[in-house]
């Protein structure tokens, strides 16, 4: 850990309650100074661990910086209409935290694009505490986005299955959950991205950040609770997992993390699974489409580490979609 992460305090699932009772997640990067900063937030639906280095930066330079996920995106509740609530949600969110004791009152909004868009929109509401804001590329709905004289633009459907439904972004917890909603994620194996990103390169794969990030709703992230103090963690891990399909066939990817409190993400195992050999490795059978059926996964390499006091682990699920291995075309 460098200075400027160690002079840091970083939190995670921050929760801001709204007007109906919704909470919205934020993750909050704060500079370790005695009297309280401004505030600098962004309303986002793109995942709020994507800003992760933004954070960094702005606490670095005596700024608290707070991103939250739009309602219904990332660990946020709700459901994520675009530009129905971000008005009203910009406004509490101001008003909330202007009052907490981290903030000296003054709030400014940051941020590009759909987060430059719903700056503009919290505006008109008038909250007391929004000082300034820093739209970057805000759309004009219906001017210049989606479509421009009724023309639509190519990327409007790539933008709305970006941004459909929720990303699950859950936690990892000893207790069974009590009636909750099944997690989903969309593996689209033409999307070429990741595999765009990774060869970019790095200077060290384990624990470059980068390729622990989500591509739009493609996975489903977990998170543990904080560790309270340093814990050795050996052996193999098992997963069992109930999981519906609509297609034939897929490939199933599930990758366990150590986050530590500066971010920064240390690959720690992984295991793979084509689901037609989810009985036997020996004998295939296709998927019937609506049809659940169980994922054993305990084959995952051996590992020892010692979490670090603080530090949480993070699962994600997803589709292997990787210039590394076979792609699955889901048939």
């Amino acid at each position: 850990m460098n200075d400027r992460h160690r002079n840091i305090d970083l939190e995670w699932a921050v929760k801001i309650p709204m007007r109906d009772g919704v909470l919205l997640n934020a993750t909050c990067y704060r500079p370790k100074h005695k009297y309280p900063p401004p505030v600098i937030f962004i309303l986002t639906p793109y995942i709020a661990d994507t800003l992760h280095e933004r954070g960094i930066y702005f606490a670095s330079h005596d700024y608290t910086f707070a991103a939250i996920d739009c309602r219904g995106r990332g660990n946020s509740e709700g459901d994520f209409v675009p530009n129905v609530n971000e008005g009203l949600d910009g406004h509490y969110i101001v008003d909330w935290i202007s009052a907490q004791p981290w903030c000296n009152g003054s709030v400014t909004m940051w941020g590009g694009s759909y987060a430059g868009l719903n700056q503009w929109m919290t505006l008109k509401e008038f909250p007391e505490g929004l000082k300034t804001i820093e739209p970057v590329a805000g759309a004009k709905p219906s001017v210049d986005f989606p479509q421009e004289g009724n023309v639509f633009h190519c990327e409007e459907m790539q933008w709305q299955t970006l941004v459909s439904g929720k990303t699950p972004n859950r936690t990892l917890d000893e207790d069974a959950p009590q009636q909750a909603k099944p997690d989903s994620y969309i593996y689209d194996p033409l999307d070429t991205s990741p595999g765009e990103l990774e060869m970019a390169g790095g200077e060290n794969w384990i624990t470059d950040q980068r390729f622990a990030q989500v591509f739009s709703d493609a996975a489903l992230i977990y998170h543990s609770s904080s560790f309270p103090e340093n814990t050795e963690i050996t052996g193999n891990i098992k997963l069992t997992t109930w999981v519906e399909l609509d297609v034939p066939d897929t490939d199933f990817q599930i990758t366990l993390y150590e986050i530590l409190k500066s971010g920064s993400s240390i690959k720690l195992t992984e295991a793979f699974l084509r689901a037609r050999y989810r009985k036997s490795l020996r004998e295939e059978k296709l998927i019937e489409a609506g049809v659940i059926n169980k994922y054993v996964f305990d084959h995952s390499p051996f590992f020892s580490r010692e979490m670090a006091i603080g530090s949480r682990l993070r699962l994600i699920i997803r589709a292997p979609n990787s210039i590394f291995h076979e792609k699955n075309y889901n048939s």
